[in-house]
């Protein structure tokens, strides 16, 4: 069953800085030349930490979001 919120990544605003990955506690992410979403499954619905401590604001949640 796949996750009704979840994070997306705007590619042409991320900086490839990390910020997503180094914080994300849950595994989310992937960090390649720009960092990709591994495990939308895995994301904590709560949390949002990627979002908040991305410099560029390049990540929202889309769904049905809390």
């Amino acid at each position: 069953m796949s996750k009704a919120c979840y994070p997306e990544i705007n590619r042409d605003m991320c900086i490839e800085c990390g910020t997503c990955v180094a914080n994300c506690k849950f595994g989310v992410f992937e960090k390649r030349r720009k960092p990709i979403i591994k495990d939308a499954n895995a994301c904590n619905d709560n949390c949002k930490m990627c979002k908040m401590v991305c410099p560029m604001d390049a990540i929202k949640y889309i769904g049905e979001c809390k």
